[in-house]
């Protein structure tokens, strides 16, 4: 199943809808700022999760985290005009997504410091401005590493988005 949608609850952001879930499909568009209200209803069974609601509306999107102080969330998303994931940041409703990673290479695994002042994020931008071939998902869902990933953190707003600072030296081994 292809993820267009980030999920959210009051508790935990849920990454993908199972079978017991069931939202309405709204036809791609471009990222709505303002997006409407979209309850997701959960299979009965579960007890985790309550008060889930769709933030995202465009792309495929995955890895989401919130903020420290609960206000913003930080996920990964491929969609236009990026070929491969980049990171964006979003308020907790949804509202004033924004890019934060370079828009090169492919991104993963982006996080908030505590202080809530950087985002920390693995990269492949460095070792090329193109997107790396995807992983081989014959056997499953899979997640490549690449020997071009390293480690970058940047300053938060949006304003100083060209600002990155690698946090290692070393290549990743593959």
């Amino acid at each position: 199943m292809k993820l267009t949608g980030i999920l959210a609850t009051s508790v935990v952001t849920a990454l993908a809808l199972g079978p017991g879930y069931s939202a309405q499909v709204q036809p791609p568009q471009a990222q709505l700022q303002n997006p409407p209200e979209m309850r997701i209803t959960g299979d009965p069974k579960e007890v985790h999760l309550k008060n889930i609601r769709q933030l995202t509306y465009t792309g495929e999107n995955a890895e989401a985290y919130f903020s420290y102080d609960g206000k913003k969330i930080i996920f990964q998303s491929t969609r236009e005009p990026y070929k491969c994931d980049q990171l964006f940041t979003m308020n907790k409703d949804g509202t004033n997504v924004q890019l934060v990673s370079t828009g090169r290479g492919r991104v993963t695994c982006g996080y908030f410091t505590p202080d809530g002042q950087r985002i920390i994020y693995a990269s492949t931008h460095l070792g090329s401005p193109d997107c790396p071939p995807p992983a081989d998902r014959s056997e499953g869902y899979v997640w490549a590493i690449y020997p071009s990933f390293h480690l970058g953190a940047r300053r938060r707003p949006r304003a100083l988005r060209h600002e990155h600072r690698r946090l290692e030296s070393a290549p990743a081994d593959p």
